[in-house]
Formats: C-alpha cells, sequence, structure tokens
C-alpha cells in the first residue's frame, strides 16, 4: 500500500554504503515519493538515488540544514519524513507514526523507536544502542531523525540555516510554544546501520556540540534560564543520569562512553565559540 500523504526528504553526502538499504526500507513501508539532497558526494550515491527513482537535488555545499529546508520546500505531501541515510525504517514503521499523527492532532511529529545493529559493531556502536534503550518513549522535549512531520509546520517554522547542528531542538521548542508536543512512538522501530569508531564518534559529539554553541547564541535570545539549561545538559545527561544509570544496571563497559559523550560535545562547544570570536563561520556537513 503506497502512503500517498508522505514524502521521505534525505539529506546525504558520500552515502553509498548504505543509501540503498534506506531506501528499500522506505519502499516496503509503501513511501515511494523519496526526495535526496545531495552535499556535494564524491561516490555515487547520487547514481543510487536516481536509479532508485528519486527526485534529487544539491545544496551546492550549504550544509546540512539549509539541505533540510530544501527537501521540505520541495515535498508537497502533508507529512515529511526526515530519515538519515544510515536510517533503516523496519515493517509498519511509517503507518504507525502516520497513524500517530491522525490520532493526535496536537502532535507536530513523531519519531521511531531506535537500535543499532550490534554484530560485529565496535566499542561505540554498542553503547549508542544502551542509550537508545534508556530513552523516554511517548511525549518527549525533542525528536530527531527518523520523525514524521506536518509539513506545513515546517513551512511555518523553517530550520536556522546558521545552525550547524540542533536544528530539531529549536524546531521542537518553537513548535511547543504553539502548543504543539513531540513523540517517541514504541511501535515504530528504526535500525542505526552506520558504525563509528573514534574518531568518527568524536566527530559526531563536537558537532552537537558546535550546534549548542550557536543555538544558545541564536535561538535561546533573552532566555537565561534556558541557555543554563541547555549549557549543563550534556553534564547532567551524560556525565549524570547515564553514568549512574551505567552503575545501577552493572553496564560499567559504558560509563567511559559517555564521560567521552559529556567530553567531546563540550570540545564541539569551545570550537564553536573559538571559530565565533575568530569570526570564521562555514557550513558542516557532517550529520547527514
Amino acid at each position: 500500500m503506497k502512503l500517498l500523504e508522505v514524502t521521505a526528504v534525505l539529506c546525504v553526502r558520500n552515502s553509498e554504503a548504505y543509501l540503498q538499504r534506506c531506501l528499500n526500507g522506505l519502499a516496503r513501508n509503501g513511501v515511494d515519493r523519496v526526495i535526496v539532497v545531495d552535499g556535494l558526494s564524491t561516490d555515487s550515491t547520487t547514481d543510487i538515488a536516481l536509479s532508485a527513482g528519486c527526485v534529487v537535488l544539491s545544496d551546492e555545499g550549504r550544509g546540512f540544514v539549509a539541505a533540510r529546508r530544501m527537501g521540505v520546500e520541495a515535498a508537497t505531501s502533508e507529512f515529511v519524513l526526515l530519515i538519515g541515510p544510515d536510517d533503516w525504517i523496519m515493517d509498519g514503521a511509517v503507518q504507525c507514526l502516520l497513524d500517530y499523527l491522525q490520532i493526535h492532532t496536537d502532535a507536530a511529529a513523531a519519531q521511531c523507536s531506535k537500535f543499532v545493529q550490534v554484530n560485529n559493531s565496535t566499542y561505540f556502536d554498542r553503547g549508542m544502542n544502551f542509550y537508545y534503550s534508556q530513552v523516554t518513549l511517548g511525549p518527549v522535549p525533542v525528536v530527531g531523525t527518523p520523525s514524521l512531520y506536518r509539513r506545513q509546520l515546517l513551512i511555518e517554522f523553517p530550520y536556522d540555516i546558521l545552525l550547524p547542528s540542533n536544528d530539531d531542538t529549536d524546531w521542537c521548542y518553537q513548535v511547543a510554544g504553539r502548543g504543539f508536543h513531540v513523540a517517541r512512538v514504541q511501535q515504530a522501530l528504526s535500525c542505526e546501520i552506520e558504525s563509528f569508531d573514534f574518531r568518527s564518534f568524536r566527530r559526531r559529539w563536537g558537532w552537537y556540540g558546535r550546534g549548542d554553541f550557536e543555538l544558545m547564541r541564536r535561538g535561546f535570545e533573552g532566555s537565561r534560564r534556558r541557555r543554563l539549561r541547555h549549557l549543563f545538559h550534556p553534564a547532567r545527561e551524560y556525565g549524570g543520569r547515564l553514568v549512574l544509570l551505567s552503575f545501577r544496571r552493572r553496564k560499567f563497559q559504558y560509563v567511559p562512553y559517555f564521560l567521552m559523550c559529556m567530553t567531546f560535545r563540550y570540545e564541539g562547544f569551545i570550537r564553536g565559540l573559538l571559530s565565533a570570536v575568530r569570526g570564521s563561520h562555514r557550513p558542516l556537513l557532517v550529520g547527514r
């Protein structure tokens, strides 16, 4: 059954290793309208997308958030599924998300529950899988990919292209101010198939930290309390709650993992601060 109300938007860059599996998952869920926004790939990513019948656009190097906005604007359906090329959604997941949004008219977006494919995985993959197993289900403050959104709200509250990451956080705060909520749906499952080594793990969490800095600088103007809460969030969440949870569950091997999450996120924050002081800014292509 085709889901005519849904268009999938993928922001990609050099994603040939796992893009086809992502597209297969979409097809099995009845999503045949797919917009791929490419960030100047140098591999066969765009060839794979074109062969699968996707609409392929180029963000011309403007960055991840600009690519998202381009894809959303090109979609015409009532609902937009923002999904990463490394996300493999399980059968029936999109219908579960669609059902949630149709039942809960005050829901702006619904996210899949995630897990990591752990066969032959790295320590960093296993740590992320443990993290995903502990996240809150139902209404939550913020959602990320893969999530199904009401396109009208994505148009009304466009992503800030000056944010290298944390665009989801900024958007969720905006729609919450209009009386909407976002949620994570337990029955909708998605597998993360990209594997991380130390270098890519550090780069990803540093990217989140850069987004933290930009969000605090641009998105939380006039709200000192929200800025402070966001600044201390990595320490509370990774250095506090998840470290204590690892001890309680006797998963001691993940204590260093969460301490690294905190450390690299603050490292990215400091890099963002230094870039702002130097006046140097460039779009970051990580996260796709």
